[in-house]
């Protein structure tokens, strides 16, 4: 399958837009992980710390271009963040306990 880009109509990312996607993703993703762990049900909860290690470690390794450093430590910083926010409450709703 061949990527596809995506970008605003107007060919900027902006604050506005660029929230816009956050707050549709977020809860997409916790809805995905959540229907994963549902079918999990019968299996060890280390699936879900597999899982979380792999996310978290494909989101400290993407690269930006055409950002100043800081703009891409500190957007990296929050991404991370969200997602960490996001994996934690699935980790909850699904009442798994953190292994090790």
């Amino acid at each position: 399958m061949a990527d596809r880009v995506v970008a605003p109509l107007s060919g900027e990312f902006t604050v506005l837009n660029l929230g816009a996607v956050v707050a549709m993703l977020e809860p997409a993703l916790q809805t995905v992980i959540e229907k994963l762990g549902a079918a999990q049900a019968d299996e060890s909860p280390s699936w879900f710390d597999e899982l979380e290690n792999e996310l978290l470690l494909g989101a400290k390794n993407t690269i930006s271009e055409g950002i100043s450093i800081e703009a891409e430590a500190e957007g990296l910083k929050l991404g991370v963040d969200m997602l960490q926010a996001t994996l934690d409450r699935c980790r909850e709703n699904l009442d798994l306990h953190r292994n090790g």
